[in-house]
């Protein structure tokens, strides 16, 4: 399987599963874990896998006017990981790691926005 490949099934996965719910998605310092930005990507969003990048649009206000691009080439690894708080397991998320040190983590919390 190609990180492309890798990619669009995990992320895809990862969407479908969560389609009714906000994902919020976190840009880390690899290194530091230090949170960069973070994104709140609501339900009306649209998940297009292009030749050379993943990306997610969603619209304000029916303006299309917000994206979060993955391009495959930068693109290091990406995995599902397991969220705990304490010992019961909330979920899953996805984690994307870049070639910069950057990282990508997007996670559903239930919310419906």
């Amino acid at each position: 399987m190609t990180l492309k490949e890798k990619v669009e099934n995990i992320m895809g996965n990862f969407l479908d599963r969560n389609k009714n719910y906000a994902v919020h998605t976190y840009v880390r310092n690899g290194v530091t874990e230090n949170i960069i930005a973070r994104l709140l990507i609501p339900v009306n969003r649209t998940a297009k896998s292009k030749e050379e990048k993943y990306s997610v649009e969603w619209k304000v206000a029916d303006i299309e006017c917000n994206d979060f691009s993955l391009p495959y080439d930068e693109i290091m690894d990406c995995y599902v990981n397991s969220c705990e708080y304490g010992r019961i397991k909330i979920g899953k998320s996805v984690v994307v790691i870049l070639k910069n040190g950057m990282k990508i983590e997007f996670e559903c919390c239930g919310e419906r926005i």
